[in-house]
């Protein structure tokens, strides 16, 4: 409120007066009782004698009233007017306001269960989840083969923790989890899809393959049967091993090592190889005989003097069969004469032998 209408105000109030029932209603009957002296009187003196009437005095008091309400009324209108010509202007708020921005959060899909305790008047409020399509872990003891929806079978070795999807459908990958155990996985191919088995601390992915997966505590061993299997720790998948056919690898938590046997290569023992006492001349003429398409050699490409000269050589080159027997025949003539010998290329076993002499 300014201060030109706070005075206006103020002005209006100074018309204003108030009223007292009591000395009102006193003044009223003095000036009635005044009143009927003065009649009185006035009629004294007239030469002709009049009644006096007096009224009664429930008169007087309902006039009085009268007069009160009509004062009342008048005075309570003006006030309801000057009130109306007040111009109230709002209070300047001294509290200072300080806008605060109103953080808007992404509603939560919520169910509420509308069991209420008896004891206690409250609803209970929890977020609704999709149900998890998966098997809790379970024990699954040896020997057991679990079959999956998408052809691939897991044999159990040991008695494992594992656990299964119920299905695939709607999944970009095939999950497994594996807590304890071991259990070979043979992987159906599906490129669009691959297979994952995880441990603890390590993971598998494959497309397509089988492989042998221990988890024995933070160990994991995981032997690649057929194709190739990808290797890796969850915690840091830089740490990794593509792991072939055939290799086996152990992730101990920190490092991965290769612990692939090698396999010492099995040379068969070749029988003993029955000797006998040979001359070149008999040698000359069973290869002419058997392996005319694999030996060239005639007789006088061969020195004289050793045509007839005993040696032992092997009974099995000079009879008829693979002609490997030819390049090894060969190898054991170069190790007792002189021997002039030629390779040709229409074959593997093919030779051409121009001369064998004694050796110098």
């Amino acid at each position: 409120m300014n201060k030109d209408n706070l005075h206006n105000e103020i002005e209006d109030l100074k018309d204003f007066r108030v009223f007292n029932v009591d000395d009102e209603w006193e003044q009223f009957r003095k000036k009635v009782d005044a009143s009927d002296d003065q009649a009185t009187i006035k009629d004294s003196s007239n030469s002709s004698p009049s009644k006096v009437v007096s009224l009664p005095r429930y008169f007087s008091a309902i006039a009085a009233g009268l007069l009160v309400l009509i004062v009342s009324t008048i005075a309570f209108l003006n006030l309801q007017k000057e009130e109306s010509t007040i111009v109230h202007e709002p209070t300047p708020n001294l509290i200072k306001q300080v806008e605060t921005p109103i953080e808007v959060e992404t509603p939560v899909e919520q169910t509420i269960h509308p069991s209420v305790s008896e004891e206690q008047n409250t609803v209970v409020v929890t977020e609704s989840k999709e149900p998890i399509e998966e098997n809790e872990y379970r024990s699954v003891e040896a020997n057991e083969v679990i079959s999956l929806e998408d052809g691939s079978t897991v044999e159990i070795l040991t008695a494992s923790l594992i656990k299964v999807p119920k299905t695939f459908e709607g999944s970009t990958e095939r999950l497994i989890n594996l807590k304890s155990g071991s259990a070979i996985f043979d992987v159906v191919e599906s490129p669009d899809k691959p297979f994952k088995v995880l441990t603890d601390n390590a993971g598998v992915s494959v497309l397509g393959t089988s492989f042998r997966l221990i988890k024995d505590g933070l160990s994991n061993t995981l032997k690649t049967i057929t194709g190739e299997v990808n290797f890796y720790s969850l915690s840091d998948e830089s740490i990794n091993a593509t792991v072939a056919e055939g290799q086996e690898f152990v992730f101990d938590g920190n490092e991965m090592l290769d612990v692939t046997e090698e396999e010492e290569e099995v040379i068969e023992e070749q029988p003993a190889l029955e000797m006998g006492k040979y001359n070149l001349k008999a040698i000359q003429n069973s290869w002419s005989q058997y392996y005319s398409d694999n030996v060239k050699l005639k007789l006088k490409s061969i020195d004289k003097d050793i045509q007839s000269l005993p040696f032992e050589f092997p009974k099995l080159y000079i009879s008829s069969g693979d002609p490997e027997r030819i390049t090894k025949g060969i190898e054991l003539l170069k190790n007792e004469f002189d021997v002039d010998v030629e390779k040709l290329d229409d074959c593997q076993h093919c030779y051409k032998i121009n001369s064998i002499k004694a050796k110098k």
